[in-house]
C-alpha cells in the first residue's frame, strides 16, 4: 500500500432484488398447523357395517382448504369396535407378553451381562 493512500476502503455491495413473496406460503402453514394437532390414528365406522383404523398422512394441495391436507388412510379393516381398538393399542403400545393360555404376562428377564474378570489359570490373586 502506498503512501497516503486510504488503508480501508469498502467494498461496493451487490444490490439484490427482493425475494418474490410466496403467496400460499401463510395457507401451507396453515395446512401444517392442523395437521400437527390432528391425532396420528382415528377409528372410522364404514356404510356396509365394518371399522376401519386409519393413520394421517398429509397431502398439500394450494387449491384445497388447509384442512383437506391432512387424510387418514386405511391400515386395517374390522368386523368392530373392539377388534380396531384392539390394534391400535398393539400398534401404539407397549410390547404385550403372554403365557402359554394366552394371558398377559410379566416379560422375560434378559440376562444380566458378566462385568467381573475372566477366569485365570489357577492363578491367586
Amino acid at each position: 500500500m502506498p503512501f497516503g493512500e486510504e488503508p480501508f476502503q469498502e467494498k461496493p455491495r451487490l444490490t439484490r432484488g427482493r425475494e418474490p413473496v410466496d403467496e400460499d406460503r401463510e395457507h401451507r402453514l396453515v395446512a401444517r398447523r392442523f395437521y400437527r394437532a390432528a391425532p396420528p390414528y382415528c377409528i372410522q365406522p364404514e356404510d356396509h357395517g365394518t371399522v376401519t383404523l386409519r393413520r394421517k398422512e398429509y397431502e398439500y394441495f394450494p387449491e384445497l382448504e388447509p384442512e383437506d391436507a391432512t387424510t387418514y388412510r386405511v391400515i386395517s379393516t374390522h368386523e368392530c369396535l373392539d377388534e380396531a381398538e384392539r390394534r391400535l393399542r398393539l400398534i401404539v403400545g407397549p410390547p404385550v407378553y403372554c403365557d402359554a393360555e394366552g394371558r398377559p404376562a410379566k416379560p422375560p428377564r434378559g440376562t444380566k451381562p458378566r462385568w467381573g474378570m475372566p477366569p485365570t489359570d489357577g492363578e491367586e490373586l
